[in-house]
């Protein structure tokens, strides 16, 4: 029988170069949701990283955690595609990613499993699993516990194509069974269960963090993306905005660990 392949001790390969990927649709209004360029690099501990130029000096426009990688795929190249598909799923969606050649698309699955193999053995999700141990193996039983409700008024930027942008009151409310952010116009159209004003599936967020100028952080701001788009919200004060930053932390992982069926991720790896 042949020798099987050496274990590898460290992080795989890291690759970089320019894809496209398809925006998800209906994330946010006016937000395209068709394909665009990105600059993308696969690196430590384990996230699909991109940008809208090749400047990787710069924060990236969004990042994919490739713990929550369920599968990658390459599906067969359909009449009049402009590019060559790789897919990413994820617990909660499907990521649709392209590239110039078929032999690109290949190599970038290719990488895509080794990096996701090696995420999953390595950092978690804001801070709530480990590297191992016990307080690691404590963590992840109580990660199928709900976290505490979330509510309270919050203010988010509006932008304006003609006239300055603005701060709007909103009462922001986590709605458990959508597992979305839902801003309501005040806590009484919450009670009443009403249409929000707006909604981000929480599953969808990513850069979730305190808004910094320079060096120094905005005591009561702090920012998330979805999709390309950012999204500025400010709280009534400190300690409500590290209330929300850690509540939507746990909000987070909870929804996308227990998958987009509300079974534990884990149930989904075989």
């Amino acid at each position: 029988a042949a020798p099987a392949p050496p274990a590898r001790t460290g992080p795989p390969p890291e690759r970089s170069g320019w894809i496209e990927k398809k925006a998800p649709a209906h994330l946010v209004k006016g937000v395209s949701t068709g394909w665009s360029r990105r600059y993308a690099a696969l690196r430590a501990p384990g996230e699909l990283a991109y940008w809208k130029s090749d400047d990787v000096t710069k924060d990236p426009v969004g990042a994919v955690d490739l713990r929550l990688v369920v599968r990658v795929a390459v599906p067969r190249r359909a009449p009049g595609d402009d590019g060559h598909r790789f897919d990413v799923e994820l617990s909660d969606r499907r990521m649709k990613l392209r590239a110039e050649t078929a032999d690109d698309a290949r190599a970038w699955a290719d990488a895509l499993r080794a990096w996701a193999d090696h995420a999953a053995e390595h950092d978690g999700l804001s801070g709530h699993l480990g590297t191992g141990g016990d307080a690691a193996e404590e963590a992840a039983r109580e990660v199928g516990d709900e976290p505490a409700p979330l509510a309270g008024p919050l203010a988010v930027k509006k932008t304006h194509k003609y006239r300055a942008d603005a701060w709007v009151a909103r009462h922001a409310v986590v709605d458990a069974a959508a597992g979305a952010l839902c801003l309501y116009k005040d806590a009484s159209a919450a009670r009443a269960k009403a249409t929000p004003d707006q909604s981000f599936d929480l599953r969808l967020v990513h850069d979730l963090a305190m808004r910094a100028k320079g060096d120094t952080a905005d005591a009561k701001r702090f920012d998330f993306r979805v999709a390309d788009a950012r999204v500025k919200v400010r709280a009534g004060s400190r300690a409500d905005a590290d209330r929300w930053l850690n509540g939507l932390g746990q909000w987070q992982d909870f929804l996308l660990l227990r998958g987009a069926d509300g079974a534990p991720r884990g149930a989904e790896m075989v």
